[in-house]
C-alpha cells in the first residue's frame, strides 16, 4: 500500500464519519427536524445515504471515471461541512461521550476486542457464498460504471454464477464507493473496512442511547452484542448484516424520538427506506416501525376515533412515501426483471424445475418439514446453539419475564419509557416472525441470520429489564 493509498482510504472514512454527518446535522437543523437523536442518526445514516447518492449518479449519469464520481460524492461534502454557524455545535455533541471514559474496564475490554476483530477481519479471506457474490456485484459496478446490469446478472458478467438478485443494490454499492480510484486488492481492503464500521456505527449509536437513557454502564452493552458468535463471524464475513443491525436500530430509535421528542416522521421513513435500499429485509424494519407507530399513536390518544384513524393513515403514508423514495427505481426495476420484489431461489430455472425435490430435500436438510420442527427451530437457534446467539436471547428473556407486568402497566397508564418502548418493539417483530412462520415462509428458520435485525434491541431489553427490576448496578 502506498502513501496515496492511504490517504486516500483515510480520506474515504473521514467523509462518512465526518464530513457527511456534518452536512447532515446542518441538514436537519436547516429543516428544523426537531429531537433528541439527529446526532446519531446524523452519523449512522451516512454510510448508506452517501451509497445510495452514488447510485442515483450511476443511473443519472453513468459511464464516467472513478475520479469524477470520487470529486461528486465527496467535495460538495467537505465544503458544506465546514459552516461556522453549525460546526462548534456538531463537535459539541461529542461530549457526550465523556461518562464511558469512566468505565475503564468495560472500555478497555471492548476497545481489544475491536481491536482483534477488525486486525483478524482484514487479513481474513471472503470464504462466504453471500459475502462473495456482494464484493463481485461490487466489483462490477466499479469496472462497469453503469447499473444496467444489475438485478438482471448474466452468466457472462457472474463468470457462470446464477446470481437472481432481487435486493436492492445499496449494500454493493457501498462497496463500489469504497473502490474508488483503487486497485482490486485495495478496493477489497475499503470494502472490508466500511463493513466493520457499520458495527462501530451500531455500537457508537447504543452507547449515545445509553447514556441519553441513563443507563450505565454503556460499555456492558457492546460486550453482549460483539460476544454474540453471529455478529463475530458475519463480521469476519463482511456480511451485510452489519448494515442491517445498524438501520433497524436508527429507524426504531428515529420513531421514539418522534414519541418522546417530536422528531420528524421523515426521518423515520428516511431510515427505513434505507435500510430497504441496503437489504429487502428492509421492508420487515417498515412493517416493524408501521406497526409500532400505529400502536403508540393509540395508546396516546386512548381512543379509538376518526380523528385518530385519520393521524395515523397520514403519519404512515409519511413513513411509507419517504421509505420509497429511497428504493422505488430499484423495486420497479426488480419487479419487471423477475416479477417479484422478494425470492431468490425461485428465480433460478434449474430450482423450478425441481422444486419439489428441492423443497423436500431443504426440508429434510434443514429439518423444518414440519411446522412443530419450524418453531423447534427457532428456539434452537435462538437459545441453545452456542455458535449462534450465545447467551443474548437469553438476556432478552429474563427481561421479559421479569417486567412484563411493569410494562404492561406503564403502557396501559400511558407512562410508558424507553424500556416499555424497546419491549413493543421486540414484541411486534417476533409477532411478524411467528406469523410468517405459521404461513408457511421459512425465511426466519432458514437461517439465523434473519433474526440478527433485532439483536441490538433485545440486547438492550436484557441489560434494561435486569438494571430496572433488580435496581442493581450491572
Amino acid at each position: 500500500m502506498t502513501a496515496t493509498d492511504g490517504l486516500l482510504i483515510a480520506f474515504k472514512l473521514s467523509v462518512l464519519l465526518f464530513f457527511l454527518p456534518v452536512t447532515l446535522y446542518s441538514l436537519f437543523h436547516y429543516l428544523n427536524f426537531k429531537g433528541n437523536y439527529t446526532f446519531a442518526l446524523s452519523m449512522g445514516l451516512s454510510p448508506t445515504l452517501l451509497s445510495w447518492f452514488y447510485m442515483v449518479l450511476l443511473r443519472f449519469a453513468p459511464g464516467h471515471s472513478s475520479t469524477f464520481y470520487l470529486l461528486l460524492t465527496t467535495v460538495p461534502l467537505v465544503f458544506s461541512s465546514l459552516q461556522p454557524s453549525i460546526l462548534p455545535n456538531f463537535l459539541k455533541e461529542f461530549s457526550i461521550f465523556k461518562p464511558i471514559f469512566e468505565e475503564k474496564i468495560y472500555l478497555t475490554i471492548t476497545g481489544f476486542l475491536l481491536l482483534f476483530i477488525l486486525l483478524w477481519y482484514i487479513n481474513m479471506p471472503l470464504l462466504g457464498n453471500d459475502s462473495l457474490e456482494y464484493f463481485y456485484i461490487s466489483h462490477l459496478i466499479d469496472v462497469k460504471k453503469d447499473l444496467g446490469f444489475y438485478p438482471n446478472v448474466s452468466s457472462v458478467d457472474s463468470q457462470g454464477l446464477l446470481a437472481p438478485f432481487t435486493h436492492p443494490i445499496g449494500y454493493p454499492a457501498l462497496l463500489a464507493w469504497g473502490q474508488l480510484t483503487l486497485g482490486a486488492e485495495f478496493g477489497l481492503f475499503t470494502g472490508k473496512v466500511l463493513s466493520f464500521l457499520c458495527i462501530f456505527l451500531t455500537l457508537f449509536v447504543a452507547c449515545i442511547i445509553q447514556i441519553k437513557e441513563n443507563i450505565k454502564p454503556c460499555m456492558l452493552f457492546s460486550l453482549i452484542f460483539l460476544t454474540t458468535p453471529l455478529v463475530y463471524s458475519n463480521v469476519l464475513e463482511a456480511h451485510i448484516d452489519s448494515i442491517r443491525m445498524l438501520l433497524f436500530l436508527l429507524a426504531i430509535i428515529a420513531l421514539y424520538d418522534h414519541f418522546t421528542n417530536q422528531g420528524s416522521l421523515i426521518l423515520v421513513g428516511v431510515s427505513c427506506g434505507l435500510s430497504w435500499f441496503a437489504h429487502s429485509s428492509g421492508l420487515l424494519t417498515l412493517a416493524v416501525v408501521l406497526g409500532t407507530y400505529g400502536f403508540f399513536s393509540l395508546l396516546q390518544d386512548r381512543c379509538l376515533s376518526i380523528r385518530v384513524i385519520k393521524n395515523i393513515f397520514v403519519g404512515s403514508s409519511i413513513i411509507i412515501f419517504s421509505s420509497l423514495f429511497f428504493v422505488l427505481l430499484d423495486v420497479i426495476k426488480i419487479y419487471s426483471v423477475h416479477g417479484r420484489l422478494i425470492g431468490d431461489l425461485e428465480n433460478i430455472q434449474i430450482i423450478t424445475y425441481l422444486s419439489n425435490e428441492y423443497e423436500h430435500y431443504f426440508a429434510v436438510s434443514r429439518k423444518i418439514g414440519s411446522l412443530d420442527e419450524k418453531f423447534f427451530r427457532l428456539v434452537e437457534q435462538l437459545f441453545f446453539s452456542p455458535f449462534e446467539y450465545g447467551f443474548s436471547y437469553w438476556l432478552g428473556v429474563i427481561g421479559i419475564f421479569l417486567c412484563f407486568k411493569p410494562t404492561v402497566k406503564d403502557l396501559r397508564d400511558n407512562k410508558w419509557d424507553y424500556m416499555d418502548f424497546i419491549f413493543t418493539v421486540v414484541f411486534f417483530f417476533f409477532v411478524i416472525v411467528i406469523l410468517a412462520t405459521l404461513l408457511g415462509k421459512n425465511t426466519f428458520v432458514f437461517n439465523p441470520r434473519y433474526l440478527l435485525q433485532a439483536l441490538p434491541l433485545v440486547a438492550f431489553f436484557g441489560i434494561l429489564s435486569l438494571r430496572r427490576l433488580l435496581n442493581a448496578k450491572i
